[in-house]
This record gives structure tokens, sequence and C-alpha cells, in this order.
């Protein structure tokens, strides 16, 4: 969570102009952060499994069971794991939409902690001038595209980095 926070600093400091995310945990949010896109769906998109009513809330399920829709009665669940594939497809395509939108204006594209599941998706949308740095203490499927592989843990660097930007 501490390099959640981090990045969420550098965001409020305008080092930072958002985050792309497989994880659909909202930890990002939670940290702070507010210009996120969770391209595989989150925990915060939900629906009802009965009426389809939405709710958008990722705290619905800090609550120690499972939510339920305050119009029916009915489970609530994520739309990334509901059945219904027109709605489900849709949430996803928006989502992921934003991640190929953050990541096409990008000059530069810092990659943390991922192996590179479903990369292929926003990978092709980097611009040729963008600059790649990855940060991950095993070898990926980026190294090659990457201008600089950090093989060290993410919590490491962003200690160093955050230093560097309190001093500078």
């Amino acid at each position: 969570m501490r390099v959640h926070k981090q990045l969420a600093e550098l965001e409020r400091d305008g080092r930072l102009f958002g985050i792309v995310t497989q994880n659909m945990d909202c930890l990002h949010t939670v940290a702070g952060s507010k210009n996120v896109a969770e391209f595989q769906g989150s925990f915060a998109n939900n629906i009802c499994i009965d009426c389809q009513s939405r709710s958008y809330d990722y705290n619905v399920w800090n609550q120690g069971h499972m939510p339920r829709c305050e119009k029916c009665g009915a489970p609530i669940m994520p739309t990334s794991f509901y059945t219904e594939r027109n709605i489900r497809d849709a949430v996803l395509r928006t989502a992921m939409q934003k991640a190929i939108d953050m990541i096409a204006e990008a000059d530069l594209v810092i990659i943390i902690g991922t192996t590179g599941f479903r990369s292929e998706e926003y990978m092709s949308r980097i611009r040729l001038s963008a600059r790649i740095v990855q940060i991950n203490p095993s070898e990926t499927k980026f190294d090659a595209s990457a201008d600089l592989n950090i093989r060290a843990d993410a919590t490491e660097v962003l200690d160093a980095v955050m230093n560097l930007t309190k001093e500078g």
C-alpha cells in the first residue's frame, strides 16, 4: 500500500498524470489517486444480479458480508464478473479506452510490478517518442521495450524517488 500512497502523492504534486492498472482492488483510489484506469474491471463498478441496479462504490465490499442491492436485496457483483456479456463488455471497453488514451498521451510510462498479462492491448498504443521505465525485480515481457529496467522492489525505488523529489 505504501507504493500506492507514493504514486498518489506524485499525482497530487502534478508529477504523475494517472495510473493504468490491471488490478480490480481499488487500492490506487483508496490511496488517493484520482485518475485511475482499472482496465480489467473494478470493485467500484457493481451491478445487482436481479434488478440490474448499478452501484459505483467500492466500500460495499468492506462490510464483512456479501453486498446486497438496496432496491431488491439481491446480491451485487462487480460488472466484470457479471454474466451479462453486453453490460460487462461495455464497462470494460470504457475502462480500456481510458487506459489507452492515457498511455497514448504519455511522455513517460512507468511499468511497476507486472509481468505483462494482456499488455498487447495497451503497449502498442505507447507513442514512439515516449520513454518506458520498468520497475520489477524479475524479468518480464517488457524488458526489450523498456528504455530502463530497474531490478528492484517498487517500494525501494519509490522511496528513493520520493526522497529526491523532496530534496529538489
